[in-house]
C-alpha cells in the first residue's frame, strides 16, 4: 500500500471557468481509519458540473470549499481496511464526502456498497456506478418515473442530451413509449444522439435555426422536458410546451459560472399554460437504486443500451475535466480514472 495521499486542493477561487491554475496538487499522510470506519482506496472520480457551486459562495447557497481545503468530489473505490463488519475488505463503494484524492478514510454511513452482483469483471464495469447506472443515470430515471408523471406518446425533450443523464434520460423515455427529442452542441453529438442513443430527433442549439428546427422536431409541442442548461436554452423550449406539461430543473448549466444570478425566463408562460416545475435532487431517491441498477444490468448487458464515458488519468487531470463539463467540451460521463489498474 501506498504510504502517501495525493490530494487535489482548491488554491483559490475563480471568477468565471475554473482551470488548473485554481488547484494544486499536494501529498498527504496516509489518512487512518477510527473505529467504524473504513479505508477506501479511489478508482474512479466523477466529473460533474454543479461541482462549481464549491468553488467559493454562490448565489445558489452551496456549501462550498475554502482554499486550502481537498476540493468535493464523487469516488468509486476499494475498501482495503475496515473497522466496521458492515462493510467487508475488497468491496466497492460509491461515496458523495470523499473528495479528489487517492485515499480518504470515512464512517461506514458516508459510503455505499454498490451490488457485487451486477459491478466488476463480467459484469457492467466499475466506472459506469459512477454514470450511466449511478447517479447521473438515476437522476435521468428519478425524472420520469417520480417527477415527471409520463404516459406513452408524450413528447419528452431534454437538453444536454449527449451527456450521461440525457443520453440515459432519453433512452429510457423510449422505452417508457414517449417520444425522445434532444438539444445538444455539435453535428457528432446530434448525430450520436439519434443514430446510437435512438432519439427520434435530435437539434443543436448553437444552429442559427434552433428554434425553427426544435419545433420542428416537436410538431405536437413539448409535454415533459428535462431541464439542464436555461438561459436561452429554456427560453427557446418555454413557447413550444403544452397545456398541463411539466419542467423537471436538474440543472443549470447556463449560469454555473456567473457571480449573480442571471435575469430569467418568462416564467409568466408557465402560469399561462398551467405547467408543473419540478425541481430534482437525486439525493433524496437513492432509494430507487437496486431497482434501478437491475434495469441497467439488463438494459446494457443485452447490447441495448448506448452510453459514453470521456475519460481521463490521474487527479491532475480534473480541473481541466471540470472546465470542460461546463463548456460542453467532453463527451459523455466525464471520470478521471484515479488509480492506473482501475
Amino acid at each position: 500500500m501506498a504510504t502517501l495521499n495525493q490530494q487535489l486542493k482548491v488554491k483559490a477561487w475563480p471568477q468565471g471557468l475554473p482551470g488548473p491554475e485554481h488547484f494544486e496538487l499536494v501529498e498527504a499522510p496516509m489518512p487512518t481509519p477510527g473505529d467504524a470506519q473504513v479505508l477506501i482506496r479511489n478508482l474512479w472520480l466523477s466529473i460533474d458540473p454543479y461541482y462549481r457551486h464549491s468553488l467559493g459562495p454562490r448565489f445558489v447557497g452551496t456549501t462550498f470549499c475554502r482554499p486550502g481545503d481537498v476540493m468535493m468530489g464523487v469516488t468509486l473505490g476499494e475498501v482495503v481496511e475496515s473497522r466496521d463488519p458492515a462493510i467487508p475488505v475488497g468491496r466497492h463503494v460509491v461515496t458523495l464526502v470523499g473528495g479528489m484524492q487517492t485515499y480518504t478514510a470515512l464512517s461506514a454511513r458516508d459510503v455505499r456498497l454498490i451490488p457485487a452482483d451486477i459491478f466488476g469483471p463480467g459484469k457492467l464495469p466499475l466506472s459506469t456506478a459512477l454514470g450511466v447506472a449511478g447517479i447521473p443515470g438515476l437522476t435521468a430515471y428519478s425524472a420520469l418515473m417520480v417527477h415527471a408523471k409520463t404516459s406513452p406518446g408524450e413528447t419528452f425533450v431534454v437538453s444536454s442530451a449527449g451527456g450521461c443523464v440525457g443520453a440515459t434520460a432519453g433512452q429510457l423515455a423510449r422505452i417508457l413509449g414517449l417520444r425522445a427529442v434532444g438539444i445538444a452542441g455539435s453535428k457528432e453529438k446530434v448525430d450520436w444522439v439519434v443514430h446510437k442513443a435512438g432519439f427520434d430527433a435530435c437539434v443543436s442549439y448553437k444552429s442559427p435555426t434552433f428554434a425553427a428546427d426544435l419545433a420542428a422536431a416537436c410538431p405536437n409541442g413539448i409535454d415533459v422536458n428535462m431541464e439542464h442548461v436555461g438561459g436561452e436554452v429554456l427560453a427557446t423550449v418555454l413557447p413550444l410546451m403544452t397545456l398541463n406539461s411539466r419542467i423537471v430543473i436538474s440543472g443549470l448549466i447556463d449560469q454555473y459560472n456567473r457571480d449573480v444570478a442571471p435575469p430569467g425566463p418568462n416564467w409568466g408562460i408557465i402560469v399561462q399554460r398551467q405547467m408543473t416545475v419540478s425541481g430534482l435532487r437525486v439525493f433524496k431517491h437513492f432509494d430507487l437504486f437496486p431497482h434501478f441498477e437491475r434495469l441497467m444490468a439488463e438494459k446494457i448487458g443485452s447490447q441495448n443500451f448506448a452510453y459514453e464515458e470521456d475519460i481521463k488519468d490521474g487527479l491532475e487531470s480534473a480541473p481541466m475535466s471540470l472546465a470542460n463539463v461546463l463548456t460542453g467540451a467532453n463527451f459523455g460521463k466525464s471520470l478521471i480514472r484515479v488509480a492506473a489498474d482501475a
